[in-house]
């Protein structure tokens, strides 16, 4: 959904991939959005990666071809409304045009019901997990875990950092549980990202 950290997630995501010796492309569908490639080819010019466009799900295709050979593909999408079943067909058929594991990212610290009805909606469109973001400036962490147990998707990643080099904490069940259980320090403390990953 808009303002969900999807451009951010991406460029960690890639980080992470350059950090561990792997071959990374990137691919943007966010041609509307005022700012949306701009913002990502900053980051892939930092990473000396390769930002290819696409405005179609043919030209998707296309661009997908060119850089098959990558042991990382990671395509940002535009924004989509989920309450408009014609956004949600219209990233659908962006999904539909290469081989993907669409990953939604959905923010913490938002209304639990809001969450859950994005987390559907995204669902119905093909996706299978979801990334927390924004733990970095949210306390509250059960709106986003309401969202992923009432879709059925799976936690791979949180955001809890607007770090790009270390800016994603793989979510084990201790991690986990070191996000819900507040630490010994105080009971409002939350805890670190060193804490987490830990």
């Amino acid at each position: 959904p808009p303002g969900s950290g999807k451009t951010l997630a991406v460029a960690k995501t890639a980080a992470r991939a350059v950090m561990k010796k792997r071959k990374v492309a990137v691919l943007s569908t966010d041609y509307k959005r005022a700012g949306g490639i701009a913002q990502l080819e900053a980051f892939t010019r930092i990473l000396k990666i390769d930002l290819l466009q696409a405005k179609s799900p043919d030209e998707l295709k296309a661009r997908f071809g060119e850089i098959r050979d990558a042991d990382v593909i990671l395509i940002d999408t535009a924004s989509c409304n989920p309450y408009l079943e014609s956004e949600i067909g219209t990233l659908c058929e962006f999904m539909k045009a290469v081989p993907s594991e669409p990953v939604l990212v959905n923010p913490a610290g938002i209304d639990a019901y809001e969450s859950a009805d994005i987390a559907n909606a995204f669902a119905d469109g093909g996706a299978t997990r979801v990334m927390i973001s924004r733990l970095d400036v949210a306390a509250r962490l059960g709106g986003a875990l309401y969202g992923a147990d009432s879709g059925n998707l799976s936690l791979c990643n949180v955001s809890m950092t607007a770090q790009v080099a270390d800016g994603l904490t793989a979510l084990s069940p201790l991690a986990l549980a070191k996000l819900l259980i507040p630490s010994h320090r105080a009971d409002t403390a939350k805890p670190s990202f060193s804490e987490v990953v830990k």
